[in-house]
């Protein structure tokens, strides 16, 4: 309480009656939220200010830095960057690597692990990546890795680093890596942050709210291709080819040679 009521700013970018609560409680001069989020009559008086905003029409990234124009502060279309601290790394290979992340809390973004294991096979025998396969310790996540590496042909070099890497340990991976080949979920953004070249697969979910947007990355979308646009509708991920994935990474790795 002691802290909150020392704050000078409050941004709230949930607007539930809870937060609007303790954006009061605050007693901030600067106090603010989405204007959508004003019809709620006692919000009204919980916040100094409102900020026009439409998370439909925004990329997510710009839709959340929008309340810093309480602030006079402008953010519009900055990609993300993420300074991370003393290496943390754990053990990677040390020849040159490429990371795997094809585990995500959504089933449905789940990408086949067979094509998985081929855009793997091609990144060792095209480019000479040994792989790095990352992700949590969530038993569905565990089952699709492991199915990965039964896909693999013998010989293909794997560091299996899933469920044991910390947030800050995850990024220092990627960050060490020529690239990453991923999903739609955290560590894509952390590729975005760190400034990995990335291929980024999206199928039901839309990579205008969600794309990364360093000039490093291909996005590979099932049914739809660039320029992305609001309310487009997504696919399963099984439209999504492993000749498209590999043809992206070459692309990449062609753009920034290893």
């Amino acid at each position: 309480g002691a802290v909150l009521q020392g704050a000078d700013v409050c941004l709230d970018f949930t607007g539930t009656d809870r937060s609007a609560l303790i954006c009061a409680i605050s007693r901030a001069p600067i106090r603010v939220t989405y204007s959508k989020f004003s019809k709620k009559f006692p919000h009204r008086f919980a916040y100094s200010g409102f900020v026009e905003s439409n998370v439909q029409t925004r990329h997510t990234a710009d839709y959340h830095t929008d309340l810093l124009q309480a602030l006079g502060v402008s953010c519009e279309n900055q990609p993300l960057q993420l300074n991370l601290p003393v290496d943390s790394r754990p053990e990677v290979p040390k020849s040159p690597y490429a990371v795997i992340h094809p585990g995500t809390a959504r089933q449905e973004k789940y990408w086949d692990p067979e094509s998985w294991a081929k855009v793997a096979t091609s990144l060792f025998e095209s480019w000479n990546l040994e792989i790095v396969l990352t992700g949590s310790n969530d038993a569905h996540e565990t089952e699709h890795l492991a199915a990965i590496r039964r896909f693999l042909p013998v010989g293909i070099p794997v560091t299996d680093l899933a469920g044991t890497t910390g947030l800050a340990s995850l990024a220092s991976v990627i960050a060490g890596a020529e690239i990453f080949c991923g999903v739609d979920t955290a560590a894509m953004h952390m590729a975005d942050a760190v400034r990995t070249p990335c291929v980024a697969l999206f199928g039901p979910t839309n990579p205008y709210h969600w794309r990364p947007r360093h000039t490093a990355n291909i996005v590979v979308r099932s049914n739809t291709s660039e320029p992305f646009a609001p309310k487009q509708k997504g696919g399963p991920m099984t439209s999504i080819s492993p000749d498209e994935v590999i043809s992206a990474v070459s692309e990449i790795l062609g753009r920034f040679s290893v």
